[in-house]
């Protein structure tokens, strides 16, 4: 596979992601825990900003599936990660393009 450098960044921790070219599936999501329903993402990408709002924060079991919950009549962006201080839920970020 061949990924394209994606930014994310929001309002309270500056730059929380980075994905490089790679072939391996490790990104850096050590931040992503500060988000907060409301919050603003930007992924920037091909020159272009594109402006999320972070609409729903849930956990779940490590089972190897998650459920995605989101309005599938909106443009969404969905991060998951493993849980602070848990090895045994991962959390789940919903947000909702919004520019």
């Amino acid at each position: 596979y061949a990924f394209p450098y994606l930014f994310l960044s929001c309002i309270n921790c500056q730059r929380i992601a980075k994905r490089a070219p790679t072939r391996e599936f490790n990104s850096y999501f050590a931040n992503l825990y500060k988000l907060v329903i409301g919050d603003d993402i930007t992924i920037h990408y091909n020159n272009k900003d594109y402006v999320y709002e972070i609409t729903n924060i849930y956990n779940e079991e490590k089972t190897g599936k998650v459920r995605i919950f989101r309005n599938k009549n909106k443009t969404t962006l969905t991060l998951i990660t493993c849980t602070k201080d848990d090895d045994y839920h991962q959390t789940i970020y919903i947000a909702e393009l919004i520019s």
